[in-house]
């Protein structure tokens, strides 16, 4: 079997090698070395897995994101469209929602309203990740209490989950 040293620019998600090659660590801070928490002794997830709720109608972009922040220890459900977005939120308990603006049947603000007119989800930490930049959306997603505004384009999946504890502690969740 040959192992192939392998290089990772950016975390993405999974990597499939061709079939009779192995991934090996390397030393000297490449590709398979620990991360700055792991260097220090800490664990990446300290409080257990968090439930998340991604509301994402692109199947692929869900996955690779869903792969990643399973990758990091959460619980992640996928809602393909705003409608059964809100019925998951209804029917499941989630400690974190990440949310589209557009989204089929219903759109991503109007699922967020819905969210805050509800007295049970009222409190309920929300990150709008989406690929709309425009001002007066960004504004409204903040008066509906969001507690960030991510912009898919400028970030990626592993940048996403590296955030997660710091959302869901925004609102003391």
């Amino acid at each position: 079997m040959t192992t192939t040293p392998l290089m990772l620019v950016q975390d993405w998600g999974t990597i499939k090698l061709p079939a009779g090659v192995r991934y090996t660590a390397l030393k000297s801070g490449r590709a398979g070395s620990p991360s700055p928490l792991e260097r220090d002794g800490q664990s990446e997830d300290t409080d257990g897995p968090i439930s998340i709720l991604l509301i994402e109608d692109d199947r692929a972009l869900a996955q690779m994101y869903r792969i990643r922040l399973e990758h990091a220890g959460h619980q992640v459900d996928i809602a393909p469209d705003g409608e059964a977005g809100l019925r998951q939120i209804r029917s499941q308990t989630y400690d974190l929602v990440f949310l589209d603006i557009g989204l089929p049947k219903i759109d991503g603000l109007t699922v967020l309203q819905a969210i805050r007119s509800e007295d049970a989800y009222r409190d309920l930490p929300v990150v709008i990740l989406t690929n709309y930049s425009e001002p007066d959306l960004i504004e409204r997603g903040r008066e509906l209490g969001i507690i960030e505004y991510i912009v898919k384009a400028e970030t990626t999946p592993g940048q996403v989950a590296d955030r997660i504890r710091e959302f869901r502690n925004t609102l003391g969740g």
